[in-house]
């Protein structure tokens, strides 16, 4: 496959919260942090250059959380 130049691959996306459930029913739970999930896993990244990986095969789900989404929900319920 060609890609174009300029085209970015597996960009780090950003999450306020982020929560992995494994396969083996255990829970990760991250704050402040940037992540990619693809076909290889997924690979977390936090603001101080920590990072950790999970092969495919251990990640049940995630959950992401954006607090901007968040306090957008909170503004509408007070202006109903």
């Amino acid at each position: 496959m060609h890609r174009s130049p300029g085209v970015v691959v597996n960009a780090m996306l950003r999450a306020d919260q982020l929560i992995v459930v494994h396969h083996d029913d255990t829970v990760s739970r991250f704050t402040d942090v940037t992540y990619t999930l693809g076909r290889s896993g997924l690979r977390v990244r936090a603001a101080d250059g920590r990072e950790w990986v999970f092969p495919s095969h251990e990640v049940l789900t995630t959950i992401v959380r954006l607090a901007h989404r968040i306090e957008r929900r909170s503004d509408q319920d007070l202006a109903a």
